[in-house]
């Protein structure tokens, strides 16, 4: 005789529980804090301003001829935290003859949708090509403005590792192609200067600071071009060059673009991506009314952060579940059914375009 389980019977604040629970151990392994600037914000449309780079030190010969006085360029950004969100209708039949937690798996997936969102949006808006910066151009683009008495800036090169040759080739072939891109690439990254036409990385661009993104077709490739310590049987001197490679799922693994990669300096505040995240309370409210605390949760031990509540300030969870009976609402009574909705508000937009390589292998 077949057993139902207690599922059937939860209620709204059962299913909150079970969510946060689960959203915040998905969290916990998204890649978006690797490469966004974080702002949190508390209006519709909100601005940031960016200052331009103070003057070079010159030697003061005399009284007289002293240097120039220097302005900077004062820009400003502004953007909309954008509304996304997600409904879901489960039947009453459904709960109440669910004998495998199929509603249980509901709220775990649609918890694991909404904490992953911020990594789909920064994929998505990374390969749209609709992030724009505080100069005006595009997180990516050939023509980031000419410093002082310069030329037009690319963060945009061309690589050598087409999707064919990543496919057919063996890996250590690939690994050793790859290498030689990414030489170019650290290349280009130092020759970046800022508005005074300074180099705008000053200082010696340490591995620690350096994070690629690609798409699983060249994980693998990767590991063995700047993580392994032998390529061909030959001690590999590119070995340990970066902090980390990092390949997201939400990247094509076929076609053209598969084969596309961004090199990202992520050593300082000013990180090559900005994340938006609509906060409906603020940081020193939850500092002061909330203490690290340590939850169970189906057996797992759960350490619940100010951060964690922080990142669920920006979501939320709405559902009727347990409105039923004397408590039913219209919608119960005349559809027979529970609503969820997941829902996030926030943007992805660009930052510090000198912080970013794309590689592009599209026409390699």
């Amino acid at each position: 005789m077949g057993t139902l389980t207690k599922d059937r019977g939860i209620t709204a604040k059962g299913a909150r529980a079970m969510f946060n629970a689960s959203f915040i151990t998905r969290r916990r392994r998204l890649i978006y804090p690797k490469f966004c600037q974080v702002r949190d914000s508390y209006v519709e449309t909100d601005i940031a301003r960016n200052i331009g780079t103070v003057p070079q030190l010159e030697e003061v010969i005399d009284d007289v001829n002293t240097p120039l006085l220097s302005d900077f360029p004062d820009y400003s950004q502004s953007w909309t935290n954008r509304l996304f969100k997600a409904r879901l209708s489960i039947s009453r039949s459904l709960m109440e003859f669910d004998q495998v937690g199929q509603t249980r798996t509901l709220i775990h997936s649609l918890a694991a949708r909404l904490a992953n969102f911020p990594d789909l949006l920064m994929i998505t808006r990374l390969l749209s090509g609709t992030m724009t910066c505080y100069d005006g151009q595009n997180l990516i683009s050939t023509t980031h403005p000419a410093p002082q008495g310069g030329t037009v800036q690319s963060n945009w090169m061309n690589g050598t590792t087409p999707v064919n040759f990543c496919t057919n080739a063996p890996v250590e072939t690939v690994a050793r192609q790859l290498q030689t891109d990414f030489r170019n690439a650290i290349t280009r990254m130092r020759s970046f200067r800022d508005d005074k036409n300074q180099p705008w990385h000053s200082d010696d661009i340490r591995p620690e600071d350096l994070i690629i993104l690609c798409s699983p077709l060249l994980w693998k490739p990767f590991q063995q071009a700047l993580m392994s310590k032998q390529i061909f049987a030959t001690d590999n001197i590119y070995v340990g060059d970066v902090r980390e490679v990092v390949a997201s799922n939400y990247l094509p693994i076929t076609g053209a673009n598969a084969a596309d990669w961004w090199l990202c300096h992520v050593g300082e505040m000013a990180r090559p991506i900005q994340l938006s995240r609509f906060r409906r309370i603020r940081t020193e409210e939850i500092q002061d009314a909330f203490d690290p605390k340590t939850l169970s949760f189906e057996g797992e031990e759960v350490t619940v952060t100010p951060d964690d509540i922080a990142e669920l300030a920006s979501a939320m969870l709405e559902t009727n579940m347990g409105h039923q009976g004397s408590n039913a609402d219209a919608d119960v009574i005349e559809n027979d059914r529970f609503l969820m909705s997941a829902r996030w508000r926030g943007e992805v937009f660009g930052g510090e375009w000198k912080n970013i390589v794309f590689v592009d292998n599209a026409i390699a």
